[in-house]
């Protein structure tokens, strides 16, 4: 069945779309029909379900990732993650300027070397994302989690977690911990 027309019932708490959007409706209104394909998504998720959209780190697929974030955001479906203000994104303004991440990682040795021989990358992940939630109406529309920076220390990960607050139009860090790097507390 084409996956552009599925319907899979739900509703769902989590529907992850990975390396798959880039590349569907790749025709002259890609960007509307990627985003309507995600509302359809988004109506399947259960009241405080996620869709989480993972696209490679590349800079057309990434843009294209971005302007499907600015179509929603007009069409009153706000992005959850990587960026959470409202309007336009500004990265969108210079061609040369793209939203992606970057995580440096140890892979096995047994898998470094496979990467190796693939001509892969090992040493580090890169990917663009859109998170989308099925109760944005209720998040509290000033504070968004922009970005963490992270570390191990005395047997714990310390995380220095960025909350932009909207209304004030200021960034704060605050200080979080986590025994596992899955859940995560704030001080």
């Amino acid at each position: 069945q084409d996956i552009r027309t599925v319907d899979a019932g739900g509703p769902y708490d989590l529907i992850v779309v990975g390396l798959a959007l880039n590349e569907l409706f790749t025709d002259a209104d890609t960007v509307r029909r990627r985003a309507a394909w995600l509302v359809g998504l988004k109506a399947m998720l259960s009241a405080h379900g996620s869709i989480v959209v993972v696209e490679p780190a590349l800079r057309e697929t990434s843009r294209l990732l971005q302007q499907v974030r600015d179509v929603l955001e007009a069409q009153g479906h706000p992005a959850a993650s990587p960026c959470t203000h409202a309007g336009r994104c500004p990265l969108l303004e210079r061609e040369r300027d793209w939203c992606h991440q970057d995580l440096r990682v140890a892979l096995l040795p047994s898998l470094q070397s496979v990467a190796k021989q693939a001509g892969l990358r090992f040493e580090r992940l890169t990917w663009a994302h859109l998170v989308l939630r099925a109760d944005d109406e209720e998040d509290n529309i000033d504070d968004g989690f922009y970005a963490m920076a992270q570390c191990a220390y005395a047997g714990i990960h310390l995380g220095f977690l960025s909350v932009f607050h909207r209304m004030s139009n200021h960034m704060d860090i605050q200080l979080v911990f986590s025994r596992d790097r899955r859940h995560w507390q704030r001080f």
